[in-house]
């Protein structure tokens, strides 16, 4: 509120009180710890190329380098299937999704902007849905952001801010934090329907068992993995629990793990990438 008055006085009351000279950016890492930066995404952030890799049994891995034969990954799409089927269990093959998981973390990794899922894959039907969630797996106290109230209780007690009238009274509700214990957390993610692969505005039906690129961005975030977790990056094809538009066609898919990964925002670039064990 301090902020937003500030910020209030300058623009609608010409104060020169120096809001707009501050650092652009205030972020809260976790329940009630703040930091500061001066642009977003975070100054040296880079572009990083997480690559899927083939697994012998599970979940696939990830890694900086495309794996050095061709390999293919397949699944077919659940219009019904829900969001904890996609992400729980990881290491547990399943019909309907494809699942990547690096390595423990030997050290933080940061990504600050918009990651970019590139896949070359394959379908059955003319038409279906691509999606993509990547997560944090790792035991940890979070914040519940995503759950009823946005991880937000609303106490009985206020605070107030300047005068009062009839119609305001200056007087907000505080709010504490819902933190619970929680085995992974759902960093991001995004969708695209296939046959919106060159235009969000025409779509261009499939050919069943061609081959092509697909290229869909997920939310931007700025997010921090921990030492001892592992990044995971779920593939699926309808996903109801975000989109309302789930596809009918229960389309078989292929993906092409070689010529397939996830473009990060990684703070630091390939380096920090090395650095944390990718």
């Amino acid at each position: 509120m301090s902020t937003l008055h500030r910020w209030f006085d300058f623009w609608l009351q010409g104060v020169a009180n120096g809001i707009m000279d501050e650092p652009r950016v205030d972020l809260e890492r976790s329940a009630d710890v703040w930091e500061t930066h001066a642009d977003w995404p975070i100054p040296g952030k880079a572009d990083t190329e997480v690559f899927l890799q083939p697994g012998t049994t599970g979940a696939g891995g990830l890694g900086l380098v495309p794996t050095a034969k061709p390999a293919t990954g397949a699944f077919q799409d659940n219009r019904t299937q829900s969001q904890n089927t996609m992400i729980l269990n990881p290491d547990v093959v399943q019909p309907n999704r494809l699942a990547f998981l690096s390595a423990p973390l030997t050290a933080p990794l940061h990504i600050s902007g918009t990651p970019t899922v590139q896949l070359r894959a394959s379908a059955d039907q003319t038409d279906t849905n691509l999606g993509a969630i990547l997560v944090d797996y790792g035991t940890d106290e979070r914040v519940a952001h995503r759950a009823s109230g946005e991880g937000i209780i609303t106490l009985d007690t206020s605070d107030c801010w300047g005068e009062s009238s009839p119609t305001d009274d200056g007087c907000y509700k505080q709010t504490a934090k819902r933190v619970a214990t929680a085995d992974y957390e759902l960093v991001t993610k995004g969708i695209m329907d296939a046959q919106n692969r060159q235009s969000i505005r025409v779509g261009v039906p499939l050919v069943p068992g061609e081959s092509y690129n697909f290229s869909f961005p997920l939310l931007p975030e700025d997010y921090v993995f921990k030492p001892g977790h592992r990044i995971g990056v779920i593939i699926v094809a309808s996903y109801p629990q975000y989109s309302s538009q789930a596809d009918t066609t229960a389309a078989n898919l292929r993906v092409a793990l070689k010529s397939s990964n996830i473009v990060l925002p990684v703070v630091g670039g390939t380096a920090a990438a090395h650095a944390a064990g990718l």
